[in-house]
């Protein structure tokens, strides 16, 4: 979704994104497709091996903060209509 629709992320958001992209990516290639020589992600972590995170909680606030942003910035032009 992210790489489609750059154009509609502010660019105060970009670098969260991009750090979100990355990750997402090292996602993908060591989990999905098992890039831990062959041993299935489950058992990377079953003994001892990290997490992969892509979704840290800077993303999370940064879309949940814009959101309300985009959100009250909305209302305030719907009440200026009403």
């Amino acid at each position: 979704m992210i790489d489609a629709n750059w154009h509609m992320a502010d660019p105060a958001d970009h670098e969260v994104f991009s750090q979100f992209q990355v990750e997402y990516i090292r996602y993908l290639t060591e989990g999905e497709q098992k890039g831990a020589d062959g041993v299935p992600l489950n058992v990377v972590f079953d003994i001892g091996g990290h997490e992969i995170a892509f979704m840290r909680p800077a993303m999370m606030s940064r879309v949940s903060y814009t959101f309300e942003r985009k959100q009250q910035n909305l209302e305030g032009e719907r009440k200026r209509w009403l």
